[in-house]
């Protein structure tokens, strides 16, 4: 930790364009990695279609509801 704390101090304000492609990449990556484990435990765990609609629909509710949130910041 202290090599990187070392590292880390001695690297230029701004960085190069490789460098953020490099992580905006490695952070779609993760994103697409968490998706896919949330698809492959949300088949296991919901087994009927009623239960999936119902899921769905309460997922968008919510997704509607925080996006007119009168507190969204």
């Amino acid at each position: 930790m202290l090599i990187i704390a070392l590292g880390i101090r001695h690297i230029q304000t701004v960085l190069p364009r490789i460098v953020y492609a490099l992580l905006s990449g490695l952070n779609s990556a993760i994103v697409g990695w968490i998706a896919m484990a949330a698809m492959q435990l949300a088949r296991r765990a919901i087994s009927n279609q009623m239960t999936r609609l119902l899921i769905c629909i309460i997922g968008c509710v919510a997704m509607f509801y925080q996006c007119n949130s009168p507190f969204n910041l």
